[in-house]
């Protein structure tokens, strides 16, 4: 998976050691989850290889869900005349994708 490193966007107001300790604390939280993940992915416990597949297919889903959340937002923010073009067989999967539930 490809990941890009933005700045995480916190309060202004908050004072520089609180945000140093929060982006600390979320990075701690990162590495540790990528260890257990990495373990379980090795395991020799066939159930515990599949529970991580599983945490990993449900991570993947929550960060699509919600890139496609801000690709929505964006686009509804535009004019339609301005809203990208689509050729036609994007466009094809794009409705025959929204038949669907």
């Amino acid at each position: 998976m490809n990941t890009l490193h933005l700045p995480i966007p916190l309060p202004e107001t908050w004072p520089r050691q609180t945000k140093s300790a929060l982006v600390a604390a979320t990075s701690l939280a990162h590495a540790a989850l990528t260890f257990a993940r990495g373990w379980c992915v090795n395991s020799p416990i066939e159930r515990v290889r599949l529970a991580a597949e599983c945490e990993r297919l449900r991570s993947e889903v929550v960060l699509l869900r919600e890139e496609l959340r801000i690709k929505d937002a964006r686009m509804h923010k535009l004019e339609p005349a301005r809203r990208p073009q689509y050729a036609p067989v994007e466009r094809l999967a794009s409705l025959s994708r929204s038949s669907y539930p």
